[in-house]
């Protein structure tokens, strides 16, 4: 969560979905920590190392991508928490 509030001033509501991200994959993954995947047009990606699925704030909405090769992410769609 340092990462992201380092790499972004990015609004609440990114702010508070990321924050939910991080917390259940700590409580679902041992070990298990959101960090900075990567970029979609300027934006950071926050995600899975392993699985490369990751959270990005595109034009003020929160979007799911998966990143399918280096410094390529599809988008999934919206973020709904």
């Amino acid at each position: 969560m340092q990462e992201a509030a380092a790499s972004t001033t990015r609004n609440a509501g990114f702010m508070n979905h990321l924050e939910a991200v991080a917390q259940a994959t700590a409580m679902r993954v041992p070990g298990g920590k959101v960090h900075l995947i990567g970029r979609v047009n300027g934006s950071p990606v926050f995600g899975s190392l392993v699985s490369g699925t990751g959270i990005v704030e595109i034009n003020g909405v929160t979007m799911v991508v998966r990143k399918t090769a280096p410094g390529v992410f599809e988008i999934l769609g919206p973020f709904i928490p």
